[in-house]
């Protein structure tokens, strides 16, 4: 199956996305016979989920949403007209999270040597302890 637009990656920023119109004028040229699925890492569709299944009717399957940020969004909404599923809290996911958090305290480790600074027995501050901040704790 051809998905369209071939090779086609578009440059879309935060404030387009708030615009239902927006979304749809992106959407709009897909072929009639695709199905549309959006992967949400952030709840950017959450204002236009409604409008979406408005306009496309049984073509929008609905949303999957990958960040705890983005879960809470959807929760928000009354009356969603599509399903959202959300990978959020999936065990999977919290492993992932962890995983992230180890992967920040690596990369700032590498980027502080390069400087000449040793993380060793320095306190440092943790903004936000969500499960990625948390990864960065028990790292």
């Amino acid at each position: 199956m051809d998905f369209y637009p071939k090779h086609k990656i578009l440059d879309v920023n935060r404030d387009e996305l708030k615009n239902s119109k927006n979304i749809i004028k992106y959407l709009i040229n897909i072929p009639k016979d695709n199905k549309l699925l959006l992967l949400d890492i952030g709840g950017y569709f959450v204002h236009s989920i409604n409008d979406l299944k408005d306009k496309f009717g049984d073509r929008f399957i609905g949303v999957i949403e990958d960040t705890e940020n983005g879960h809470q969004k959807y929760l928000s909404i009354e009356n969603l007209k599509a399903p959202v599923v959300s990978v959020a809290r999936s065990p999977l996911k919290n492993n992932e999270d962890h995983l992230v958090g180890q992967a920040v305290v690596f990369s700032a480790d590498s980027i502080l040597r390069e400087q000449g600074v040793l993380l060793n027995n320095k306190k440092v501050g943790i903004v936000g302890f969500g499960k990625i901040g948390n990864g960065v704790l028990s790292s």
